[in-house]
């Protein structure tokens, strides 16, 4: 497994997302309005394990927008989107925004994926397949 840092700029919010070894990151741009007005770069894959920590769990804050599907989450103290969830049948999926890893740079050819029109059970179907599922959140108090 490949293992990338990420989390939000004030240091609140950091994880560590282990990607399967044999294949690279898969990047997406959504073309939703909330993605495009965040410049929102998503990355999971299904055998993938991601782990936060949160230092102050009152400022991570989430946001469900029209579908009702997914919540994205924010740290509230300097409002970086690092990544969205969905429970599905009892389990939790979550997908990052690459762009809150650290030393990620965007490369120029990024697909758009445009899922106006997608029925919830053919989006909840997508991500159980290809979001990551295995999820660990869990709040660190300084000492």
């Amino acid at each position: 497994m490949q293992e990338f840092q990420g989390g939000c700029h004030c240091g609140n919010v950091a994880y560590t997302l282990r990607w399967p070894s044999d294949s690279g990151l898969v990047l997406a741009r959504c073309s939703c309005t909330f993605c495009t007005k965040h410049g929102a770069i998503y990355t999971a894959h299904r055998n993938a394990a991601l782990s936060v920590t949160v230092k102050d769990a009152d400022a991570l804050i989430r946001y469900e927008f029209d579908t009702k599907t997914a919540y994205c989450y924010f740290c509230a103290r300097c409002c970086v989107y690092l990544f969205a969830t969905s429970k599905i049948d009892g389990r939790e999926y979550a997908v990052i925004n690459a762009n809150s890893m650290k030393d990620f740079v965007a490369p120029s050819n990024i697909k758009a994926m445009n899922f106006e029109g997608e029925t919830t059970a053919s989006r909840l179907a997508r991500r159980s397949r290809t979001w990551i599922g295995d999820i660990t959140i869990v709040e660190v108090k300084d000492r």
